[in-house]
């Protein structure tokens, strides 16, 4: 067929390829200003084992979501000087949570300028931007984000900046004749701007948090999120270290009672051949996530510590646990392929396919194989990114911030979590695959 189609053509094409399509909204000033996603068709079930299991990792692996809420909320304060909730309540978690949770930081901060740019308040998001440089000047930071800063600095002329934030002893005050020939220019911060300078403050909190929690500081930054410095800042969701090592077939059936016990299940009808299935064919597990590479491992890194701990209170023998603590030893020999936001192109991570479509071919998984991934993701744009790709199982774990978006689209609704797909479905193992119907 030619490429050139005509829009009756355009509706037969898209009408040999599903039954059910996704409206998805590209980022600003993109043409066209949405589009029109055909769905793969989806599975109940699956026969045999699993050829992988796609894992997000906000809100999947672990919950770092208000942390994260937190760190583009402080960008708006910084911005606009609402330091306090009295001068603003924050982030409206019946509005602003379904645009935020899922997107990519730099979609999130085109919302929030969308709400709150004219508040904006050039001196301090600029000494905000100044304060963030300087502290990633300051560290050790990863290629990636470096090319960020390099590309924004070029955009706008300010090489100058960069180069002086990383100086040794440079204290603030250094930075103030930069600062000031910016605001000469720039009177606006229009949302552009905001989006990819707002990105360098953002980074620079976050990493800071994560570093801390690394460093065993995360008391501190509990207290500034939770206000409780008791509540962990980075832990595994419930259930997640259980589903890693049932995937790569560390566990017995024999194991089954134990685990149950340890995780408040008081049955294992469905657990039992599930861990046999896995014992027999280990599945690949890939990471799937929104988030940057420099980000993802320093979270990976504070949740695999915890998960090694988590594992020594199965009460499974001894053998058993340290061979699991051992395989937990390092999140990149673990996962199979881990894709981020900077493996794909600015902009096409979730809901865009891109990012699923990449782990898939990275896996050798084209076509048919396809239908036997099973996809775990806490919010709809998640779910639309698998579906979009042609993950067969994807199921959806409602969360806090997640739990009134629209799971329509997948093929199972978890409430309770990774617990569900093991302890209620056996991974979703059956003698035949059951095609979800729209």
């Amino acid at each position: 067929m030619k490429m050139i189609q005509t829009s009756a053509q355009a509706h037969a094409l898209l009408d040999e390829q599903s039954t059910e399509f996704a409206r998805v909204e590209n980022p600003p000033g993109i043409f066209p200003s949405h589009e029109v996603v055909p769905l793969a068709p989806c599975f109940t079930s699956i026969s045999g084992a699993p050829a992988a299991l796609f894992l997000d990792m906000d809100g999947t692996i672990t919950c770092t979501e208000p942390l994260f809420l937190h760190g583009v909320e402080q960008v708006v304060r910084r911005a606009t000087g609402w330091a306090t909730r009295k001068d603003w309540p924050g982030l409206d978690p019946a509005v602003d949570h379904p645009r935020i949770v899922g997107y990519s930081t730099v979609r999130n901060l085109e919302y929030l300028h969308s709400k709150f740019g004219a508040s904006v308040i050039p001196e301090k998001f600029f000494d905000a931007v100044d304060s963030a440089l300087v502290f990633l000047g300051g560290h050790p930071i990863p290629h990636d984000i470096e090319v960020r800063i390099d590309d924004m600095m070029a955009a706008y002329h300010l090489e100058a900046w960069w180069d002086d934030a990383q100086l040794a002893h440079r204290v603030e005050s250094d930075g103030a004749h930069i600062r000031s020939d910016f605001l000469a220019r720039f009177d606006l911060i229009d949302v552009t701007m905001f989006a990819q300078m707002g990105l360098m403050v953002f980074y620079a909190d976050y990493l800071d948090a994560l570093m801390k929690v690394n460093r065993g500081e995360g008391a501190s930054v509990s207290q500034a999120v939770y206000g409780d410095p008791h509540i962990p800042a980075v832990a595994p969701m419930p259930g997640i270290a259980l589903l890693c090592a049932v995937a790569k077939g560390w566990l017995r059936s024999e194991d089954g009672p134990a685990l149950a016990a340890a995780h408040g299940h008081k049955g294992v009808q469905r657990l039992g051949p599930c861990l046999e299935c896995f014992s027999g064919h280990p599945a690949r597990v890939a990471l799937v996530t929104s988030s940057g590479s420099h980000e993802t491992e320093l979270v990976l890194e504070a949740v695999f510590r915890a998960m090694v701990e988590e594992v020594g209170e199965w009460g499974l023998a001894q053998g058993v646990t340290e061979r699991i603590q051992r395989g937990f030893d390092d999140p990149k020999n673990y996962f199979d392929t881990i894709v981020t936001c900077d493996d794909v192109i600015e902009g096409r991570t979730k809901p865009f396919r891109d990012p699923y479509t990449l782990a898939l071919d990275r896996l050798g998984l084209h076509g048919e194989p396809a239908r036997r991934v099973v996809g775990f993701e806490d919010t709809e744009a998640g779910i639309i990114a698998q579906r979009g790709a042609g993950v067969g199982v994807p199921c959806a774990l409602p969360i806090e911030h997640t739990q009134h978006q629209d799971f329509s689209a997948a093929a199972h609704v978890l409430p309770g979590g990774v617990l569900d797909a093991l302890f209620v479905h056996g991974l979703f193992i059956d003698g035949d695959t059951g095609e979800r119907r729209a």
